[in-house]
């Protein structure tokens, strides 16, 4: 049963969740992925030299640290970084060199005491202007899809065959369950949502518990089963896809 909104867009969000849990790990974290890269390739192919965009690449510094280096696999991206990039030096450059000009103030006894044991304010204050950005505009994008793919799998789950289709994938991670039980938390099938992933918890649990009891040397011999990968399972449930969430720093 397909979306009874019936919009085109839906259906191709409905459609492309379907394909996605096929995949290893949480379809919302893989379509992240994969709108990443496709706003990507968009992006080099048509709206590299576009004033608008370059306009923005500035203010944003370029991309984040995930897109960057997802930029960086991409065999079509090198041109478009190189003019990105350029114009971007040419202006920290000039930033720099005005910085340079500045004449600092003589530091009193206290700012000297200040800056020897204050490491970690000094170290922020120095970061202070390449954090005062706006936000990646790959992010921007996918982060749009992101809350829409979920709330697609948060209408749809109460459909007996899409519902099927999930029980069988990996499931939502943690940050992406989270993220839509704070989101939509009136929402008449968060339940069921819940429901289903309570029940996927329990079989890796099991799972996991197989995986360490085969530590023992006593059951070392014994043939390892779909338990052997359950650790990896157990990392991507909590964290989500590589890069995707960010660090603590």
């Amino acid at each position: 049963m397909m979306p009874k909104q019936g919009k085109w867009s839906d259906l191709l969000t409905y459609d492309r969740l379907l394909r996605a849990f096929q995949e290893k790990g949480c379809p919302v974290c893989f379509m992240m992925e994969r709108n990443s890269q496709k706003d990507l390739r968009a992006l080099f192919y048509e709206k590299v030299t576009d004033y608008e965009t370059r306009e923005y690449l500035s203010k944003s510094r370029g991309f984040c640290n995930w897109h960057a280096w997802m930029s960086l696999e991409l065999k079509t991206g090198e041109s478009g970084l190189s003019l990105i990039y350029q114009e971007l030096l040419e202006k920290e450059l000039v930033e720099l060199k005005a910085d340079l000009k500045k004449k600092p103030s003589e530091p009193s006894l206290t700012d000297l005491l200040k800056r020897i044991f204050s490491f970690k304010k000094g170290r922020k204050v120095s970061f202070l202007r390449a954090r005062r950005k706006a936000p990646c505009p790959i992010c921007v994008t996918v982060g749009s899809l992101e809350k829409a793919d979920l709330h697609m799998v948060l209408d749809s789950i109460s459909e007996e065959e899409f519902l099927k289709k999930f029980k069988n994938s990996f499931g939502l991670c943690r940050p992406h369950l989270h993220l839509t039980l704070s989101l939509w938390e009136d929402h008449p099938n968060l339940p069921l949502l819940i429901e289903v992933h309570l029940e996927k918890f329990r079989n890796l649990l099991g799972e996991l518990g197989e995986y360490i009891r085969k530590f023992d040397y006593r059951y070392a011999h014994e043939p390892k089963g779909p338990e052997s990968d359950s650790w990896i399972r157990a990392v991507r449930l909590f964290v989500g896809g590589r890069g995707l969430f960010g660090s603590d720093l």
